[in-house]
């Protein structure tokens, strides 16, 4: 499992890592900033990074599930955005992975976004209860 996100800043980009392994910005799945990541402020640069954040996190957290991860960290980078990402420092941030999940968890937004998936993904939540039992 991913321990730490951490961000920095150089000349001519921001680049963030999971573990020390820089992230891929992700662009061909939610496109936001063509120019990267960004933090510090709400705008779309800080929603690309959050989106990545979350994207990493997720298929981490699903074991390479890449389909669940994309939906969870679409449905809630915005959100992470504001409440994390806006609010970075300049130079160099990090945010630990458990910090990440525990405010997933409390996320209202999520629980009510499980329950509003489109059929054809109602299989992989019911695989999940299932595997709970």
């Amino acid at each position: 499992m991913i321990a730490t996100f951490s961000g920095a800043r150089f000349s001519d980009r921001c680049e963030i890592y999971a573990d020390g392994s820089r992230i891929k910005v992700f662009l061909d799945e939610c496109n936001h900033s063509p120019d990267g990541f960004e933090w510090g402020y709400g705008g779309s640069g800080p929603a690309q990074s959050a989106y990545a954040i979350l994207r990493t996190f997720f298929e981490d957290y699903f074991s390479g599930d890449v389909r669940k991860a994309k939906h969870f960290a679409f449905a809630l980078h915005q959100d992470f955005k504001f409440k994390y990402v806006a609010g970075f420092q300049h130079n160099e941030r990090q945010i630990l992975a458990k910090e990440v999940e525990k405010w997933v968890i409390s996320q209202k937004k999520y629980i009510e976004y499980v329950e509003k998936w489109p059929k054809e993904l109602a299989s992989l939540r019911d695989e999940e209860a299932e595997g709970d039992e």
